[in-house]
């Protein structure tokens, strides 16, 4: 895949003239940095609980961030992904803590069984814990190529994968990228995290297509990673970070 300056330039022209919904199902602790990220990519935003669900849920792009559920609102999100399903919106399953709770595990594997579910983002640990979830009779990986389960899983789910790491590695099966992630060496690491997520989710709002997609998140991406040079090129760090 090309990503030439002519497509990067009318995706991000796309998002300006169109700026997309993004409906957010998360509690309070993640609101502000999403938020801002989302409205600063020229996207709008929606958040729990602020969505009627009796309306049905509305919007271009549907994130939902796993380690932010409640227990009492499981049946919320349940009901906002059949909503989201039927009107062919882009879901957006960031699985953060996955490799941690057990119940945060079951509940993506849930989500990943039952529903339609377009773009998943995790770290390596919470990518590999969701595909030993799943894994059945049959699948079984040459250890030799380490990306082969990463795009078999893309590939049987039918979505895209985001793995955060030293790079950030992304597939949907087919094809296969990797762009340095140069924020593992900055103090506000979960920050950065949520600005991303929020860029990501505001570039799906635009697409129609797989192909679409990997092209969004590739742009959002690199302009995620150019805006960090910027910030460590131009403003300074805190005294504290030089103890």
């Amino acid at each position: 895949m090309k990503l030439s300056k002519e497509a990067i330039s009318y995706i991000l022209d796309l998002q300006r003239r169109k700026q997309p919904q993004v409906c957010c199902l998360t509690n309070l602790e993640r609101l502000y940095n999403i938020k801002k990220a989302i409205m600063n990519y020229n996207g709008k935003v929606n958040f729990l609980p602020d969505i009627d669900l009796r309306e049905g849920v509305s919007g271009d792009t549907l994130l939902i961030l796993v380690d932010e559920i409640k227990d009492e609102n499981i049946l919320y999100m349940e009901k906002a992904l059949i909503s989201f399903n039927n009107k062919k919106g882009v879901v957006f399953l960031e699985i953060g803590g996955i490799n941690s709770s057990i119940n945060k595990r079951n509940l993506a594997l849930s989500f990943l069984s039952r529903y339609n579910l377009d773009v998943i983002k995790g770290t390596k640990e919470e990518i590999e814990t969701l595909i030993k979830g799943q894994m059945g009779k049959g699948d079984e990986f040459d250890n030799k190529d380490i990306t082969f389960k990463y795009r078999y899983f893309s590939k049987k789910n039918h979505l895209v994968l985001i793995i955060e790491g030293d790079n950030y590695y992304i597939t949907d099966g087919y094809s296969e990228f990797s762009i340095e992630n140069i924020n593992k060496d900055f103090f506000i690491n979960d920050l950065l995290e949520d600005i991303h997520t929020g860029m990501i989710a505001v570039g799906l709002g635009v697409c129609k297509s797989k192909g679409e997609i990997i092209q969004s998140i590739l742009v959002s991406t690199l302009s995620f990673e150019i805006s960090e040079l910027y910030v460590e090129k131009y403003i300074p760090k805190p005294a504290c970070c030089y103890l």
